[in-house]
């Protein structure tokens, strides 16, 4: 039903229970008493519309939505967790190929020149003074290759060289917890040589003496390479073995 607002003439349509009712003008928001109007009493511009009068607005287009702005940080952040799990898988490879092969990098070799031994030698790192019976001993641990190398000396009375490195041989199996010594005659500066090679429960243990003659006691030299991947051709062993200078006068 048709209703007119008591202060702002306004005309507007309630619904018929609400005759007699107090209603709320949607124009100016006054509160009266609903009361019918007839149609004949209202003139056109004050005739209210119905909803089969009403034209359509047109549906009001929705906006596409945008993207948020990509973050610096959170492309970098992303970009680096990459880089990151991309070394990690690497490494992870290397470490599985080169862990205990017995390869050691050329940076890692420096001089090693002990005092009283009238000689110097190449060994991969800093080495350690070891305890022995007589004589010197050093040592370096590698412990991703995996392989230890000894270098030592000790001054003997015999000169059978021969006797004296069939002796050395069972005490270094003995030493080393090995068996089966094997022994090869070589040649190093023009002095007698033997390689001796025993196998242990790390894999086998390669070590050369070398006896220098001189009086009033003979010095033998002895440098040990020991390994899983240990072999007497292997890059480390000859590049150790060969990197021997000596200071010793001949007899």
């Amino acid at each position: 039903m048709p209703v007119k607002c008591l202060v702002c003439d306004l005309v507007f349509v309630v619904a018929d229970d609400s005759m007699g009712q107090r209603v709320t003008c949607p124009g100016c928001g006054a509160s009266f008493l609903a009361e019918p109007l007839a149609k004949s009493s209202l003139g056109t511009a004050e005739a209210p519309l119905s909803l089969d009068d009403a034209i359509p607005l047109p549906p009001v287009p929705v906006p596409p939505p945008v993207a948020a702005p990509k973050s610096p940080f959170r492309s970098g952040l992303k970009l680096g967790l990459v880089l990151l799990l991309t070394v990690a898988s690497m490494t992870a490879v290397y470490v599985a190929f080169q862990y205990g092969a017995g390869e050691i990098s050329d940076s890692a070799w420096q001089l090693f020149e002990p005092e009283d031994g009238r000689c110097r030698v190449l060994m991969p790192g800093t080495p350690e003074e070891i305890a022995t019976a007589d004589g010197k001993r050093f040592a370096v641990e590698r412990r991703f290759a995996d392989v230890r190398f000894e270098f030592g000396w000790q001054d003997v009375a015999t000169t059978d060289f021969d006797v004296f490195a069939r002796r050395y041989g069972e005490e270094l199996a003995k030493r080393r917890g090995g068996t089966n010594p094997t022994m090869a005659t070589v040649k190093f500066g023009g002095y007698d040589a033997k390689d001796i090679t025993v196998e242990t429960e790390r894999g086998p243990w390669v070590e050369r003496i070398i006896l220098v003659p001189s009086k009033p006691r003979s010095r033998v030299f002895a440098l040990g390479v020991g390994g899983p991947a240990v072999t007497p051709e292997s890059g480390a062993v000859q590049k150790f073995f060969l990197s021997l200078q000596l200071r010793v006068p001949r007899e």
